[in-house]
């Protein structure tokens, strides 16, 4: 019959590791015993009992007449089933008789088990479990009020009287789970005794369940004993039974603790039974960097200096500071955050910015440090080292870009460095970060590295995360499953003291301690005193000293090598700790942590300190006792501190520090130390258990880690260990010794190695060399032909090397460089690049001067460049020097193609060769007058823009190529190109001679063969933009009538003309287009633009224009001084303003100023009253003398007598708009005297309102001054508004504005 279970199973790890000490009938007969008791078949010696001071039930259950089971009954969650608690069967001991009564006769004699030993108060036989399993006695109703109850009561207990089911925890023990298909099968049960895992299963509590089957990613952080470690390889065996094929890998800093992940994890499947496609990787982070180096094809990494080789230079270059606290900040944050791969250091400004909660030490020296960590790094380079983060950088260069692993779980997360971390994140591809499980304990960070939990959450949302999804929040385990209560409580309160004095930060939340015990002790006495009682402590105690100098002389006064610095107990835990001048060894910090008149926010000497301490509490499980020499800083008596303390005398410690032990005890110390590198206590702990064997391969072990290789190897020369002595002989470069061992071991290989080590150390390069060929040893062998300077074996053996190594592609380019054609092409193939391959058979070709096979091998190779290439030389070989020149010209070797045209006899190619030669090697200006004198004016006028924009000017004087059309006069008042005038010196009457222009720029030049290609080319309007930036508008002009006229728009033609002024021309195309008005209206114009204002109204009176009629009647009337008859005419011509000037004039030649206030009024303009007229006295003063020049005027003619000298009086008059003055004489200047600089402005306008109408010339004239003194005066005014200008160029006429 089959009964359904009713209990899960647990069994203590003691009693499992006991049991597999049995014999096959004893362990049948306990698990037929269990399976009973699982499925509720409690008959047949099972009984209840109640046990002093233990406030659950003990049950009993016979095995045999001899034997009995003692377990327990508790509520947790199962594996399978989190969110409920199923009630667990705890098997805690197997003994011997019916009354458990001494400790001896129990086969568990754990600690954990001690409750098992208290006095027995009641028991009662029974037959099936209590109605509420994992009840305690307080939790049913008693029989009496005020009384307990006991175990009738227990087992009578109504259905409604029950406590509400939690979940308990036992003491914090460690729990297997008994798999249900064991307890069924003997065969399996037996098998698991004999050959299965050395644990089984860990139980875990809902908490840490719920961890593990939480969506990734995950980051968790927890104290030492929270189950950081069992909660990953749990996850980490969920992931690989999910899926078929997965990518697994287990990180930690840790060898032991890697190696204890590996075993946890294999003993977990095979309590399970699971058989696993494949496995994940563990491996340390050291060994991770190497493998990504190596694996990528790198060269293996030199060595690798750690702390003590830093503490070492740095104390020898800064004997004032602190080694460590400068190593964190250098490691962790000056070249730990630069994740810049091409930067070994974060620049010193981006140290310098960080916020204090990122970095916070060395806030105030940060300058100094980042010189510090310089002179490090080159420290390193110069010795070809590296350190622990320029490995780091290197893996990193290495991680392929879409990750490796699928799930990656890194245990003692707190202990990596930004660009670690940064290594981590890269190891996991995007689409996989829910793999990603980072665990860590911030506290345990010895010194403040900048870790913390908010970075890694910031650069997790940075590489994997959009905004629309959260980032992982950060998981906290609070129980503690390793330290009694009172340590925890301890622990706690340096949290908090931590809290209060530097400010919170992640991590220091209160634990929770799941397991009862003693109050930690304040030692009161003296130190010798406390010397003598714990002199001589056996397994599992320790003591934790303040300083290296306070452990060295510890060490000596107590016998033992178990004193420990805190970084160096930093992953150890004991039973029983001592701290010893913890306080005492560094004062200054805890001085001022102790006056609470300071702050001390984010101060690092004080949270180091702080870090210190509390993992100096956490390194004790179940006793913690305190030290500290008279005058230290009174911590420990403080009332926080004092409340957690109980205060004893050193002699009480002898109960705790119990000296002796059983061989095996010590065996197993000895152990515990070696699996975790700590050799010197191992070799003790093996001395004191009488293995002479271990103890002295353990101190082998210590000088190795010392870097005390020879020490080592005469240590292992002692023990027979003639391979390990060779190795180290080998390390210590003690190489005669090293090749005799290797011998003696029939090693020919190593001793060959180190004959060949010892020649190089005697420098015999060649016989090296030689010994490493020998070997294979083909690196080793290039390095000794490099010392020889022989460059090309030096070369050879690195192909081969690389050969060798499968690395086909790096063969290839060593056997190029020296050119091993026939091999290289063989490993460019072999690494599967066939380019590459063709390319060395094409060099091949060419080295044998076979040109057609080369150049088909390049065309193969995809390089057409240099195919061409050897089809030319190939054709100058045949002596096709044509064909030879085209290719070496489509190359740009232009001497090449020089040479093969004048072997061909074709100078002109030759000479055009070169040209293109100077274009290609940037020699325009020289290119450019080449293809002017070859006639190509399109690449020349390329060429010189070319020249021009590079700053080159022509090179020779050489004329410019005009076109024939603008060389010469080409229309009626056309002139020849503004460059053809300027090419000759020009002098005039009254002119100075003045030398020829200088030579035109590239620009210039440029532009001109611009304008002749275009001329040439019919493209006339081209031709006219190009005229245009030459600053020549007449002959782009020329160029669009020609383009009008050569389209047949005649009219067109004539507009253009007619809008330049160029009257008798225009006339000449409007005949030509059949215009009779237009051909009238352009002969009137030049009548009126020559003078002839007479025959010009009459044509204008033709054409019915009496308004331009009457204009030009007035005009001549007011040259002649007829001012009456011409402010008439402009009255009909509607031009007030040349009518009220005509008045006025009028009225000064008779002086009759009433008149001329009769004018001004009558015209509507009173507000020019002053400008016009001024005062009365000074107009009939000008009056007289206007009219005294009048007379003289019309006595002669001014043009003969010279400039006449007009009165200042004119000043405000207006003249006609053709600019004659009156009389039909040009008007003389203002005055003879010169005009000062300050005074030209206006002496030009004053000019132009007397005289409107005037050229620049006349102007100058007007005023006295030349004419390029008046050119700015009359832009300005124009540019203000003050004057207008009618007409271009020669033509232009000013007038009042």
């Amino acid at each position: 019959m089959t009964f359904a279970a009713r209990f899960d199973v647990l069994i203590h790890a003691p009693l499992y590791a006991a049991l597999r000490t049995l014999a096959p009938d004893a362990r049948a007969r306990f698990r037929r015993l269990v399976d009973r008791l699982r499925t509720g078949q409690w008959g047949g010696g099972t009984r209840v009992k109640k046990l002093r001071g233990c406030p659950k039930p003990v049950f009993e259950a016979r095995q045999d007449a001899g034997d009995r089971i003692l377990f327990t009954l508790a509520h947790t969650a199962a594996r399978d089933a989190t969110e409920t608690l199923r009630p667990h069967l705890q098997l805690w001991d197997l003994v011997h008789h019916d009354r458990v009564s001494g400790r001896a006769r129990r086969v568990n004699p754990s600690a954990e088990a001690e409750f098992l030993d208290f006095e027995e108060m009641e028991a009662e036989g029974v037959s099936e479990p209590p109605p509420h399993p994992a009840a305690g006695f307080h939790e049913v109703p008693a029989s009496a009020p005020g009384a307990e109850a006991g175990v009738v009561e227990l087992m009578l207990a109504p259905d409604g009287a029950g406590p509400r089911a939690r979940e308990e925890i036992t003491g914090g023990v460690r729990w297997y789970v008994v798999p249900e298909r064991l307890l069924v099968d003997e065969e399996r049960w037996q098998e698991l005794m004999d050959r299965g895992a050395e644990e089984l299963e860990l139980k875990l509590t809902a908490e840490q369940y719920a961890v593990v089957r939480a969506p990734g990613p995950v980051l968790l952080s927890g104290s030492a004993g929270s189950g950081k470690t069992t909660i990953a390889v749990h996850r980490l065996a969920a992931a690989m039974s999910a899926a078929e094929r997965v990518r697994a890998l287990y990180l930690t800093y840790s060898t032991w603790l890697r190696d204890h992940a590996r075993r946890l994890f294999d003993d977990l499947l095979a309590s399970r039974g699971e058989i696993l496609p494949a496995s994940p990787e563990f491996l340390t982070v050291h060994e991770l960097y190497r493998a990504l180096i190596v694996e990528t094809g790198g060269a293996p990494p030199g060595p690798v200096v750690d702390y003590p080789e830093f503490a070492r230079w740095y104390e020898g270059q800064f004997r004032r500071a602190d080694a460590a606290l400068a190593w964190e900040e250098i490691r962790g944050i000056v070249k730990g955050a630069s994740l810049d791969l091409t930067r070994p250091l974060l620049p010193r400004e981006e140290y310098e910015a960080l916020g204090r909660k990122r970095a916070p030490a060395f806030v105030g020296e940060r300058g100094r440090l980042h010189q510090v960590a310089r002179r490090w790094q080159d420290h390193l380079e110069a010795g070809r080292r590296l350190d622990e983060i320029d490995l780091c950088r290197m893996a990193l260069a290495a991680v392929p870009a879409g990750g490796l692993y699928d799930h990656l779980v890194c245990d003692e997360a707190q202990d990596l460095a930004e660009i670690q971390m940064e290594l981590l994140l890269r190891l996991v591809p995007g689409g996989s970060f829910g793999g990603l499980f980072l665990a860590g304990d911030p506290q345990q960070v010895i010194n403040p590295s900048g870790f913390r939990w908010a970075e890694v959450r910031t650069r997790i949302r940075d590489r994997f995360l959009d905004r629309g999804r959260p980032v992982p929040d950060l998981v906290v385990l609070t129980r503690n499953f390793r330290s009694v209560r009172g340590i925890v409580e301890l622990a706690n309160e340096v949290l908090a003291f931590k809290r209060d004095r530097t400010g919170r930060s992640e991590g220091d939340e209160t634990e929770q301690s799941e397991v009862a015990g003693a109050a930690p002790i304040l030692v009161l006495g003296d130190e010798s005193a406390l010397a003598d009682a714990i002199r001589g402590f056996g397994p599992r105690c320790a003591v934790v000293a303040g300083s290296a100098e306070v452990r060295e002389r510890l060490q000596a006064v107590l016998e033992t090598t178990r004193v420990f610095t805190i970084p160096e107990a930093k992953g150890l835990e004991f039973d029983v700790v001592i701290l010893w001048g913890v306080v005492a060894a560094d004062p200054g910090p805890w001085d001022r942590l102790l006056d609470p008149s300071l702050g001390l926010r984010e101060d690092p000497p004080a949270r180091r300190a702080l870090h210190h301490l509390y993992v100096a509490v956490t390194r004790a499980r179940r006793h913690l006792a305190v030290y500290e020499p008279p005058g230290a800083p009174p911590l420990w008596t403080a009332e926080r501190f004092a409340a957690k303390l109980d205060p004893e005398p050193p002699a009480s410690l002898t109960r705790l520090f119990v000296r002796s032990a059983s061989p095996g005890e010590w065996l197993r110390e000895g152990e515990y130390f070696l699996a975790r590198g700590r050799y010197r206590q191992a070799a003790e702990c093996f001395r004191r258990a009488g293995d002479e064997r271990r103890e002295g391969e353990s101190l082998a072990r210590h000088h190795e880690a010392a870097g005390e290789p020879g020490l080592a190897a005469e240590r292992w020369r002692a023990l027979g260990e003639t391979a390990e002595a060779a190795r180290c002989f080998e390390a210590a470069e003690r190489w005669a010794e090293a090749a005799s061992d290797w011998s003696r071991l029939g090693d020919e290989v190593g001793a060959r190695r180190c004959r060949a080590r010892a020649a190089e150390a005697e420098r015999r390069w060649a016989d090296a060399a030689a010994d490493w060929e020998a070997l294979e040893a083909w690196e080793d062998a290039a390095r000794c032909w490099a010392g020889m300077g022989q460059r090309r074996r030096q070369v050879h053996c690195l192909a081969v090397a690389a050969g060798k190594a499968g690395r086909p592609a790096d063969a290839a380019r060593r056997w190029e460089e020296i050119e091993e054609w026939d091999r290289a092409v063989a490993s460019w193939r072999a690494a599967g690049r066939e380019r590459e391959g063709w390319s060395a058979e094409a060099r091949s070709h060419e080295a044998g001067r076979r040109w057609d096979e080369a150049a088909a091998a390049w065309d193969k190779a995809a390089d057409s460049r240099r195919a061409l290439r050897c089809r030319a030389d190939g054709a100058e070989a045949a002596g096709r020097w044509e064909e030879a020149a085209h290719g070496w010209e489509q190359l740009g070797e232009y001497q090449q193609a020089i040479r093969a045209w004048q072997r061909a006899g074709r100078p002109d190619q030759g000479q055009r060769c070169a040209t293109r030669r100077d274009l290609s090697e940037g020699r325009f200006s020289r290119a450019a007058e080449a293809l002017e004198e070859l006639g190509d004016f399109a690449g020349a006028a390329d060429a010189w823009a070319r020249a021009a924009a590079g700053g080159q000017q022509p090179l020779t004087t050489r004329s410019l190529p005009l076109p024939a059309a603008a060389r010469g006069i080409w229309s009626e008042g056309g002139k020849p190109a503004r460059l053809a005038r300027a090419a000759s010196p020009r002098r005039g009457r009254g002119r100075p001679g003045r030398p020829a222009a200088e030579i035109p720029d590239a620009r210039v030049r440029g532009l001109v063969c611009a304008a002749r290609v275009a001329e040439d080319s019919g493209r006339f309007e081209d031709a006219a933009a190009a005229w245009t930036k030459l600053g020549d508008p007449e002959q782009a002009l020329r160029c669009r009538v020609t383009h009008l006229d050569r389209a047949g728009d005649v009219a067109a033609a004539a507009k253009l003309f007619e809008s330049r002024e160029r009257y008798k021309a225009a006339g000449a195309l409007w005949a030509r287009a059949g215009d009779a008005v237009g051909t009238a209206r352009c002969r009137a114009l030049l009548d009126q633009k020559q003078g002839r204002l007479l025959e010009a109204a009459e044509a204008w009176d033709a054409l019915g224009e009496p308004t331009r009629a009457a204009r030009c009647r007035a005009n001549h009337c007011f040259r002649l001084g007829d001012y009456e008859e011409a402010a008439r005419g402009y009255d009909t011509a509607g031009e007030s303003g040349m009518a009220v000037t005509a008045r006025v004039l009028a009225a000064k030649l008779t002086g009759n100023y009433e008149a001329a206030e009769k004018a001004v009024k009558d015209s509507g303009m009173q507000h020019l009253h002053r400008a016009l007229l001024g005062s009365r006295k000074t107009w009939l003063a000008e009056a007289a003398v206007f009219a005294a020049d009048h007379v003289r005027a019309h006595s002669g003619s001014i043009r003969e007598r010279g400039p006449a000298r007009l009165s200042a009086g004119l000043s405000r008059g207006q003249g006609p708009s053709d600019g004659a003055a009156a009389g039909g004489r040009e008007p003389g200047a203002l005055s003879r005297k010169a005009v000062e600089p300050a005074d030209v402005s206006e002496a030009v306008l004053d000019a132009v309102r007397r005289f409107p109408g005037l050229t620049c010339e006349g102007v100058a004239q007007a005023i006295g001054i030349s004419t390029a003194r008046a050119k700015p005066h009359l832009a300005a005014l124009t540019e203000s508004g003050q004057l207008r200008k009618v007409g271009r160029t020669r033509g232009t006429r000013y007038h009042p504005g």
